[in-house]
């Protein structure tokens, strides 16, 4: 098992969307250099980036927008 590298989401733009395999999503609200928790879900939920970066080699997806309404 390699250990999480979370320089990766720390560099992400506020406004990256990452998104589970099982719909969950995570929001960068804040810039990394500010907020030692970043990420927030739709309820609320706040996380880091190492966290983030677990996830991504866990197989979630990074969606640069939201998805259009149909």
């Amino acid at each position: 098992m390699t250990m999480p590298r979370p320089h990766r989401t720390a560099l992400m733009p506020v406004g990256t969307v990452i998104e589970e395999p099982d719909g969950t999503r995570y929001r960068k609200t804040h810039k990394s250099s500010r907020e030692p928790f970043p990420w927030t879900t739709e309820e609320g939920a706040e996380y880091g980036d190492e966290r983030m970066a677990h996830l991504l080699d866990e197989g979630a997806q990074i969606i640069t927008h939201e998805p259009r309404e149909k």
